[in-house]
């Protein structure tokens, strides 16, 4: 039987709801869910970014990078 393991320390975060993408509501001009909250760092400033944009703007998971938002 598989087993979950559990994710790697300081990559996720527990939150409420789960935020816009930042840079698809200013950007794009529409809304979206967003995958994590990640500093961007080609521009150093941090967002709560869409999937996509995660991996457009070269983001990663961990303490001083991002972190994977998960509802409660």
């Amino acid at each position: 039987m598989p087993t979950e393991s559990a994710p790697a320390p300081h990559t996720e975060v527990l939150v409420n709801t789960i935020p816009d993408c930042d840079l698809c509501r200013s950007q794009e001009g529409y809304t979206w869910p967003a995958f994590a909250d990640a500093r961007l760092p080609r521009i150093g400033s941090w967002a709560y970014v869409c999937d996509l944009h995660f991996v457009a703007h070269g983001c990663s998971l961990g303490l001083g990078q991002g972190q994977k938002l998960v509802q409660r």
